[in-house]
This record gives C-alpha cells, sequence and structure tokens, in this order.
C-alpha cells in the first residue's frame, strides 16, 4: 500500500496502486490500520472528527486514522497533521486525471 501526501491540501491519501505519470510525494510498503467507527457519524458530544492520521512512534510504516486529534496522545502515534484523505484501489482516479488534476503534469 502507499501513503500519498498532499501537504498542500493538508491531505494524507492511501492507495494499492499509484497511476503512471504521477508526481507527488508517496512512501511504499505501508500498513494502515483499520478505520474508527466514528469516523463519519454525526457528533453528539466533542464536535466533528478530525480525521488526523498518525503514524506509530515504533514503525514508520504503520499508519491509523483518528477521530480525534486529542485520541493521539498516548496511542504510541505522532500526528502527521494531515487529515484522512480516503482509501484508493488507484491514486489518483481516473475521474482526476480526466478532469485535469494537478496531481497530473501536462494534463
Amino acid at each position: 500500500m502507499f501513503a500519498i501526501f498532499d501537504r498542500q491540501q493538508g491531505f494524507l491519501c492511501f492507495a494499492t496502486r499509484i497511476a503512471d505519470g504521477f508526481r507527488g510525494h508517496w512512501q511504499d510498503g505501508v500498513t494502515l490500520a483499520p478505520l474508527p467507527d466514528d469516523l463519519y457519524t454525526l457528533p453528539c458530544g466533542p464536535g466533528w472528527p478530525d480525521r488526523i492520521v498518525g503514524v506509530s512512534l515504533d514503525d514508520h510504516g504503520l499508519y491509523r486514522v483518528f477521530s480525534y486529534t486529542d485520541d493521539v496522545v498516548g496511542s504510541g502515534f505522532r500526528s502527521t497533521g494531515l487529515i484522512y484523505g480516503g482509501t484508493f484501489d488507484r491514486f489518483p482516479r481516473r475521474t482526476q486525471r480526466k478532469l485535469g488534476h494537478h496531481y497530473l503534469s501536462g494534463e
């Protein structure tokens, strides 16, 4: 799996494949822990989920999405400062390439 970093937009996405011509920054061979159940639920307490991505302190290839930034404290992970941008089979998706998405140069 690949971790794709979009620091300009503040997102960290994950994908099993990267499309030819992709000019962004990524890390190969990563693992994404299962997503939390409350990642997309309506808030009933502390507010909308932050969807912050953390990386393990012991294994820099292990990522975990935390619903709230405060959940990272004491978890054995450190915050990447980036928001979870989704998991994809291929990145960027074909619809992004057809629209001339900024991830591919010359399109």
